[in-house]
């Protein structure tokens, strides 16, 4: 009957614990990952600092971002599947 109390102790208490943060943290009690699809991916060939240039010709920049991290590995990344651009060009 002791060893029951110990294995809640060890076990059962920290599990509840880290649900408990995980829920509050998140809204969620399990591990949600959404992962967006690119419908039309238009490919990037280059970036700089104001605008990426892309395979079609277009130079296009962000809107609301005054200087692009162009030579960032993280950011490299994230655009080297292409992107995404509206029908008005956005």
């Amino acid at each position: 009957m002791r060893w029951t109390k110990y294995v809640l102790r060890l076990v059962l208490y920290p599990m509840l614990v880290f649900g408990g943060f995980h829920t509050l943290l998140t809204g969620s009690p399990i591990p949600l990952w959404h992962i967006e699809r690119l419908n039309n991916a238009v490919a990037v060939t280059s970036a700089t600092v104001s605008h990426l240039a892309l395979a079609d010709g277009r130079q296009i920049a962000l809107p609301f971002i005054t200087q692009l991290p162009h030579d960032n590995p993280l950011f490299q990344a994230s655009i080297s599947d292409g992107i995404e651009l509206n029908e008005d060009g956005t």
